[in-house]
């Protein structure tokens, strides 16, 4: 067998020549290896995180049950650490902040949906642009960022009023 090396010292890379009658074994990846290369898609990663904090937010609504906080917690870190492995784009990330922002101003005052509108649109193009774009990793597709942020800020638009109308009208008990 005769071994080719190729690049400098700090990146090693050895090809070896093929050979007559030599024997490739291919070795089944272990679930562990699969799960983190898998995460590392950009799109599966954000779908993880918006899966994790909308089980976070059942958990919050109805307290007690342990499945949607429990299961929402676990996703969520599975895509939180995907994006370890990516390049994360600061403007993506403050997108993302200004649209959560919005979304709960619009709740708080009477924005008459312009709040709801800018919220939902920062976080379409916050999705979008979260993930700097490189040659080995293609950016969050335009559909993962419609297909996410349109109905979590539809869900968020519609459970918020009434989580901040069930916390001004608590029920008083007598004893």
């Amino acid at each position: 067998m005769r071994l080719r090396i190729v690049g400098n010292i700090t990146s090693l890379l050895i090809l070896a020549a093929p050979c007559a009658g030599a024997n490739l074994a291919a070795s089944p990846v272990a679930v562990r290896e699969w799960i983190l290369s898998s995460i590392r898609n950009p799109n599966l990663a954000l779908a993880l995180v918006f899966a994790g904090a909308l089980g976070i937010y059942a958990e919050c609504i109805r307290p007690g049950r342990v499945v949607p906080g429990v299961g929402g917690g676990v996703l969520l870190l599975l895509g939180l650490s995907g994006f370890q492995f990516l390049p994360i784009n600061g403007l993506g990330a403050a997108l993302i902040a200004l649209a959560f922002g919005c979304l709960f101003l619009e709740v708080k005052f009477a924005a008459r949906g312009v709040l709801g509108v800018a919220g939902t649109a920062a976080l379409v193009f916050g999705t979008r642009a979260l993930v700097e774009s490189r040659l080995s990793q293609p950016p969050v597709a335009w559909s993962t960022a419609l297909g996410l942020a349109l109905p979590f800020s539809g869900v968020t638009l519609y459970l918020l009023p009434i989580a901040a109308r069930a916390r001004r009208n608590k029920r008083e008990t007598a004893i």
